[in-house]
């Protein structure tokens, strides 16, 4: 069961990480080859090296779950930035075509300022969200010995 959990959660993982990178690549005018390799790299690569990252030392379904949600909080918080930089990157584009004295920049500058703060927002809530889960997974997992309750032997 804790395979087919970090293959899950290794699939979700690789696809975040390859839209982080499509988010940056494409708000740079990124060409086909490049989103080609990104989906290679990123999407199968990532999945895969999630995924043995997950299972790595593992004991347990719940210690799977635990590193699944500590990942992806930190893929969140990384996703907050990459959002940043494609808005960021997207409104200097726009703002250097119409130019910077045009009342419409100035919309733009101001619409972007409000997508990005929106995108981060979302990514952080969502980070949270996984430090929640991970917190409530640990919370159950104390250690026997830690806890002072020692198991009777089984015959």
């Amino acid at each position: 069961m804790k395979t087919l959990v970090a293959v899950l959660l290794g699939l979700v993982s690789g696809s975040l990480l390859y839209m982080m990178a499509a988010v940056v690549a494409l708000a740079g005018g990124g060409s086909s080859s490049v989103m080609g390799a990104l989906v290679i790299v990123l999407l199968l690569g990532g999945s895969v090296v999630s995924t043995v990252f997950l299972l790595r030392g593992s004991d347990s379904t719940s210690a799977v779950f635990r590193r699944g949600f500590l990942l992806g909080a930190g893929e969140w918080a990384a996703m907050a930035v990459a959002c940043v930089v494609m808005t960021v990157r997207n409104t200097i584009g726009f703002v250097a075509r119409v130019g910077a004295s045009t009342p419409a920049a100035a919309g733009v500058v101001s619409g972007g300022v409000k997508v990005a703060l929106f995108e981060v927002v979302v990514s952080l809530l969502l980070a949270g969200v996984c430090l929640w889960g991970f917190r409530a997974l640990s919370r159950r997992a104390i250690p026997r010995a830690a806890s002072g309750v020692v198991a009777p032997a089984v015959p």
